[in-house]
């Protein structure tokens, strides 16, 4: 691992560790270590089990920590950030329920507004075509945390 802190970054559903936006992520923020594991997203309790353990082991080597979730990987990162000492949380286009697996973003404005920044991006699709601005905030952010 490098120097600079750590970014883990948690898939959402029908994804892995290895898509699209984690190498986005890897390639565009190097050479900030970031980490994206496979984990089941489709399994609630053992996505949680296995997300748990990586943190885990990732707390007490890296300080401060910066979560990344997209879709389904922001439900669980709002999950594990109310039970572990994350030092940010940023969500792309969060899963707020996922039982409904449908995403308006009115509701995650109005569940986190007051508690954190809530970024609101003009048209694109679930498939988030957002991913330059989104950087962008992450990196100001991860640099703040420096």
């Amino acid at each position: 691992m490098g120097s600079d802190k750590m970014i883990l970054y948690l898939h959402g559903l029908n994804s892995a560790g290895s898509s699209g936006k984690a190498a986005v992520f890897r390639s565009r923020l190097e050479p900030v270590d970031v980490l994206s594991p496979t984990y089941p997203a489709h399994r609630p309790a053992l996505a949680v089990r296995y997300l748990s353990g990586v943190l885990e082991r990732l707390l007490p080597l890296q300080e401060p920590l910066l979560l990344v979730g997209s879709s389904m990987g922001g439900f669980y990162g709002q999950h594990l950030a109310r039970h572990f000492p994350v030092d940010h949380l940023v969500m792309i286009n969060p899963v707020l329920r996922p039982w409904d697996l449908l995403l308006d973003y009115r509701i995650a404005a109005s569940i986190y507004a007051g508690i954190g920044g809530v970024e609101l991006f003009e048209g694109g699709s679930h498939t988030f075509e957002h991913m330059d601005e989104a950087l962008e905030i992450v990196t100001a952010i991860h640099e703040r945390l420096r």
